[in-house]
């Protein structure tokens, strides 16, 4: 088998899970579809709701690893500058 048919083969079998992917993955980011339909509980009710539309729905955590303490706090205070000059925090 030479490379071009290697490379086309391997082409062919990207765009068809491509394709098949597209018709049957179904992504679901909407917590209630994994929740009973019947919660009767206030408690369960009120969290569900807060962590869709509370302060914490929109938190991204971030971590920067892999260096001294030193570089880690000047990195840290370079994207929390970055940040506040892009108007994110």
């Amino acid at each position: 088998m030479t490379t071009i048919s290697r490379n086309f083969l391997f082409f062919i079998i990207v765009a068809a899970s491509a394709w098949y992917l597209n018709n049957n993955l179904l992504v679901v980011s909407n917590i209630e579809q994994f929740m009973p339909a019947d919660i009767r509980d206030k408690n369960a009710q009120v969290l569900i709701e807060k962590s869709q539309k509370g302060l914490s729905a929109n938190l991204i955590l971030a971590q920067i690893s892999g260096s001294n303490d030193k570089e880690l706090s000047r990195l840290s205070r370079a994207l929390k500058l970055n940040l506040e000059k892009k108007n994110v925090v």
